[in-house]
């Protein structure tokens, strides 16, 4: 497999990514009931494609530079360690279920009337991970979103949002209802962990001790 030292996907990653899109949002469009979709999802995120895509949309983000609790940034891997080594270390880990992601670096940013937003920063191995799990994630539950959702949609924002509440209130419409998660994430109840989804919730709850830690997901 090639490594694109300057982070950018090869040809043969963003085939295997678009593949993994097609092949998940198809089944779930046509409701395969006998399908092991925990069983796939877990033979996905321990593909070295998989990984390496992952590692380019880390890489290739700008938060890439700042390091979390570790003090390790993606430049750093590359020098130390090696990427190789780093995701074959990584993968392994979550292949024997031992992978435990460390404590996000918070950080408070002042928000508009005064208030504070809690930052995470995870560390570039989370990220990863992170990446990962959002790289298989994703298509599946795209496959049932609505057209009228666009929070954290790729390819969507809130100028989008912003357009169709202007088109429809200039045909006739009044009514604007906005809903903001906040509460949730910081309330958010995490049950037991399972086979299929412990990597998922331990990543939900990285060591802040309560709810959701906001920051940028790696896209």
């Amino acid at each position: 497999m090639r490594y694109a030292q300057g982070g950018g996907l090869t040809d043969e990653r963003r085939a295997f990514r678009e593949e993994l899109r097609m092949e998940a949002a198809e089944r779930f469009r046509q409701g395969d009931e006998n399908a092991d979709i925990a069983h796939d999802l877990r033979v996905s995120v321990r593909s070295v494609q998989c990984w390496l895509v992952a590692w380019d949309r880390v890489r290739g983000n700008k938060g890439a530079r700042t390091a979390g609790v570790d003090g390790h940034t993606a430049r750093s891997i590359e020098a130390g360690q090696g990427v190789v080594d780093f995701l074959d270390g990584l993968r392994s880990q979550v292949k024997d279920r031992g992978f435990r992601p460390l404590p996000v670096r918070e950080r408070m940013i002042p928000k508009t009337g005064g208030k504070l937003r809690r930052l995470g920063i995870a560390t570039i191995a989370d990220r990863v991970v992170q990446a990962s799990l959002k790289l298989v994630l994703e298509p599946i539950f795209e496959a049932d979103f609505h057209p009228c959702s666009y929070g954290f949609r790729p390819n969507r924002r809130a100028h989008d949002a912003m357009a169709e509440v202007r088109y429809f209130a200039s045909r006739s419409y009044e009514w604007v209802v906005e809903g903001d998660h906040g509460l949730f994430r910081r309330e958010l109840a995490h049950g037991p962990d399972g086979p299929s989804t412990g990597t998922s919730r331990r990543q939900a709850r990285p060591g802040t001790g309560e709810g959701v830690p906001q920051g940028r997901h790696p896209r």
